[in-house]
């Protein structure tokens, strides 16, 4: 009552998800490519339409850092309790390709230190939303357990893109990319 209470008045309008997260939580510990299917979900909003959850410079935490980090959470939990040794050798297969080019963008942070130091807060929270992008592919590997997960993760970023498509196509019919300076 005090979270219905809270949020209707205004205060903290995310009380009212409380009673939701537990379940969402153990559905996750359950199927962790639920979680995959919110990350990429909840990456299709706009990032302007959803306020960080908090700024420090120019790195922003995102609700969809939040989902992600759950999500990472699962998988470790899932790996800890069960198949430990084969995720750890399917994570090095995955990653090694990555960390040459990770590696190589790296440099060139360190080079826009150097040549326009002015961006450099900038440059590090590019390179950090792309560190989180480029280590969903093997978190989702490995939550990815049976055909059912891969049938489900495909339908849902299947749906999320023909969503994306239709508020598009909605916004440039309506006129309501130019009211969000898009048009």
């Amino acid at each position: 009552p005090i979270a219905v209470e809270q949020a209707g008045s205004g205060k903290n309008p995310w009380l009212v998800l409380t009673p939701l997260i537990l379940p969402v939580l153990l559905l996750m510990a359950l199927r962790p490519v639920l979680g995959a299917a919110a990350f990429i979900g909840i990456g299709f909003i706009n990032p302007s339409s959803l306020r960080p959850l908090m700024e420090v410079g120019p790195l922003s935490l995102r609700y969809v850092d939040g989902v992600f980090g759950l999500l990472v959470c699962m998988v470790l939990a899932r790996s800890v309790i069960g198949r430990r040794a084969a995720i750890l050798s399917e994570v090095r297969e995955l990653f090694s390709p990555l960390l040459l080019f990770l590696f190589g963008i790296g440099l060139s942070v360190l080079l826009v230190r150097i040549s326009a130091p002015d961006f450099f807060g900038a440059s590090i929270a590019s390179y950090m939303r792309l560190l989180l992008t480029a280590s969903f592919v093997p978190v989702l590997c490995i939550a990815l357990r049976d055909e059912w997960d891969v049938q489900f993760f495909n339908r849902a970023l299947i749906f999320f893109s023909i969503g994306t498509v239709a508020v598009g196509a909605g916004l440039v019919w309506t006129g309501g990319g130019e009211a969000l300076g898009q048009g």
